[in-house]
């Protein structure tokens, strides 16, 4: 089995919750780095030239969520690299305008649908297969809060929860209004999402936040037992609502399907989860959810994903790269880095956890 890397940060401001990030990652924060190097020059794009661009983000970050600039720079002190190469691993998604790769099935369960009353998160992680190798799973703990999830070394969380019960996971979209331009990076919004309270004020951020491409974030309410999925594009977000207490998301768009850029692929993920859930409907439990994170039908671009034909630029280096489930009520965090059908789950219990 995988180890999972957990960092644990616990300073009080936020340049020195960056240096113990960085710090205890920094073997990881140079395999990202190396990576999204050698990526970017595969595509003829020279590394000098990313790193200016991620500055430009910096600037947006920096007006907008100054404590999370500050984050930056201490992750890129702590880590012993430049606050360029911070940004280009926290900007990759918009300068490289995402892998045209199926990334990621997302679910949530409320609890009508639930064995036992809870509200359940859940999340397979689709990308080139290479990323694997820096992943890692970050709590970010204070005296009164915290906040855990995966994330790319080096990176904001990318999907976790909060101590508020605030959780988010997200998907690739591609829509026809994507343009070049700046704003806040993905990763940047996600994390200040993962600061709300309540539900309404995580909805706030997301629908307030100046954006260039799309993205796909859905928002779960675990202690109040809510579930709303956001199809977001530059000039609005569609929205979807739970049916029977079931919510399913792939990468492609739902609502208005004439928005996605990026048609003729495939669009069976998000109704096989659901199909999956809806099996067990009043009774589904965290063993089911997994049962259903490998599934492998419709390989290659299955839940549960492994590479396919080498000869497919499209799904050759596609995996799923982590695997995630969040009990709140529970305290409980079941996740696995690599396909969930080859991997045992993690128990991490984000508030025990220790350094």
């Amino acid at each position: 089995m995988k180890k999972i890397p957990i960092i644990i940060v616990t300073a009080a401001n936020p340049y020195e919750m960056g240096i113990q990030y960085g710090t205890q990652a920094r073997s990881w924060i140079l395999k990202a780095r190396d990576y999204y190097r050698e990526m970017f020059e595969r595509k003829k794009e020279n590394w000098s030239k990313v790193q200016k661009c991620s500055m430009d983000f910096f600037k947006e970050v920096e007006a907008a969520y100054p404590e999370q600039a500050q984050e930056v720079e201490g992750i890129a002190a702590g880590a012993g690299v430049s606050v360029e190469d911070i940004m280009s691993i926290n900007s990759r998604y918009e300068i490289s305008k995402f892998p045209k790769l199926p990334e990621c099935t997302t679910g949530a369960v409320l609890p009508e649908a639930a064995e036992n009353g809870h509200t359940l998160a859940f999340k397979n992680w689709d990308l080139n297969i290479q990323v694997r190798e820096h992943i890692v799973f970050l709590v970010i703990r204070q005296p009164d809060f915290w906040m855990a999830g995966f994330t790319e070394a080096g990176q904001m969380i990318r999907d976790g929860i909060n101590s508020y019960g605030i959780s988010l996971v997200s998907n690739n979209l591609q829509s026809t209004e994507d343009h070049y331009g700046l704003g806040i990076p993905v990763t940047f919004l996600r994390r200040r999402i993962l600061y709300s309270k309540t539900f309404q004020e995580a909805e706030q951020v997301l629908l307030n936040s100046k954006r260039t491409i799309s993205n796909n974030i859905m928002l779960i309410d675990c202690r109040n037992g809510m579930a709303r999925d956001y199809e977001w594009y530059p000039s609005g977000a569609d929205i979807l609502e739970p049916e029977a207490g079931v919510l399913t998301h792939a990468n492609h768009f739902v609502k208005c399907p004439e928005r996605d850029a990026l048609t003729g692929r495939p669009r069976n993920r998000d109704a096989r989860l659901r199909e999956l859930m809806m099996v067990h409907h009043g009774h589904i439990t965290v063993g089911h959810i997994k049962a259903a994170l490998r599934d492998h039908k419709y390989y290659p671009l299955s839940i549960c994903g492994h590479p396919g034909d080498p000869k497919d630029p499209y799904t050759k280096d596609r995996a799923t790269v982590s695997s995630m489930i969040v009990d709140f009520r529970a305290n409980e965090i079941y996740a696995c880095i690599g396909s969930p059908c080859e991997e045992d789950y993690t128990l991490i219990h984000p508030k025990k956890e220790e350094l």
